[in-house]
Parts: structure tokens; C-alpha cells; sequence
């Protein structure tokens, strides 16, 4: 029997994907449940809540997708998070204050998965 092993730096990135990927879709719950009135009161634009909210759920499905995809040593899944967190490295401050949480936890993921990838311990892909 093989034991697969997982670099920390990988284990770490994939749980942060997780993370950032369940925050993200617990926010875009908030989002449409949260009462118009609410949201009004807060100085949150209503129109805006609703494609707000689309664009936050596909962004934490697809964190969660990127993240099993580290988790299984692939490749291009380490390819896939490096790219995507460095859009949201870039996009992430005009939403703020919650892009500041987004731009930290991207960071991490993006340094980790760049040192899992070029450090000792190649990024290869297991079977």
C-alpha cells in the first residue's frame, strides 16, 4: 500500500482554499437572505447585492474546486490557485473592508503554493 505523502506547504494552501472558498459562500448566503431594509441601513447598495452575491457564490465554488485540485498534488491545480489568487490579489481591494481578509488569505496561498512549486520538494503529481 502507498502512503501519499503532502508537502505542509500544500496541506496549508488547500486548507486556505477551503477556507476562503466556504467564507466566500457563506457570504454570498448573507448576501440574499439578509433583509433589503438591512443592507439599506448598512449603506450597501441594493442593486448591487444580487450580482454581488452570484459573483461571490461561483468565486467560492471555484476555491473549493481549486483547493481538492492542490489537495491532490495536481499540477495544474497549483497552476489554477497561483493564477487565480493573483487576481484576487489585484481585484480584491476595491471591496472593501472585506477584500483586505480576501488579499491576505491570497497572499498566503499564493506564497505557499509558489514555494511548493520551485522549493525542494518538487510539486509533482501523484497517481
Amino acid at each position: 500500500m502507498t502512503k501519499l505523502t503532502r508537502p505542509i506547504k500544500v496541506k496549508i494552501a488547500s486548507t486556505l482554499f477551503y477556507l476562503h472558498g466556504a467564507i466566500e459562500i457563506v457570504g454570498a448566503v448573507m448576501l440574499l437572505v439578509v433583509p433589503p431594509d438591512l443592507l439599506a441601513a448598512t449603506g450597501f447598495p441594493l442593486d448591487e447585492s444580487i450580482p454581488l452575491a452570484l459573483l461571490s457564490l461561483i468565486c467560492g465554488v471555484f476555491r473549493l474546486f481549486v483547493g481538492y485540485a492542490v489537495w491532490l498534488m495536481r499540477k495544474w491545480g497549483a497552476v489554477l490557485g497561483m493564477i487565480f489568487s493573483a487576481i484576487t490579489i489585484i481585484g480584491a481591494p476595491q471591496f472593501l473592508p472585506f477584500g483586505i481578509m480576501d488579499t491576505i488569505i491570497a497572499m498566503a496561498i499564493l506564497v505557499l503554493l509558489a514555494i511548493a512549486w520551485l522549493g525542494e520538494e518538487t510539486f509533482t503529481q501523484k497517481r
